[in-house]
């Protein structure tokens, strides 16, 4: 990803620009779920998931406070996906965790971000249910 792509991501989703679905808004897809988990540094950390072309299809999230619970709804259709995790000051997620819900509640994937890194990208998959 060119540090371009990236400045515009971390800044779209510092300034709130974007956004998954709100629930009420039509989802033709089953609604997956996510929960950031957060350790110490919270407000260095934004993610988004990915199509495997690049195109955002869902997020990026970002603006958390330390050790707290966040819970975003994902409208994603069956298929693969990249995770792309950013941290903006490059030390990593410092104890946060992501994971990644089907509809009724299994586990698809798991997520964290080692020290030393500014920025990571995990592919993933979801299935139709």
């Amino acid at each position: 990803m060119s540090r371009n792509l990236f400045n515009f991501l971390l800044l779209s989703c510092l300034l709130g620009l974007w956004a998954s679905p709100a629930k009420g808004q039509l989802c033709t897809t089953p609604w997956h779920s996510a929960t950031m988990t957060t350790g110490i540094w919270a407000s260095e950390i934004s993610w988004a998931v990915l199509t495997l072309d690049g195109e955002i299809a869902a997020g990026p999230f970002g603006s958390y406070e330390d050790m707290t619970a966040y819970n975003h709804d994902l409208c994603l259709g069956p298929g693969c996906y990249q995770m792309l995790m950013l941290d903006s000051y490059g030390d990593g997620w410092q104890g946060a965790s992501l994971s990644v819900f089907d509809n009724v509640g299994n586990l698809i994937a798991s997520f964290s971000m080692e020290s030393a890194l500014a920025e990571s990208v995990v592919n993933f998959g979801t299935e139709g249910t």
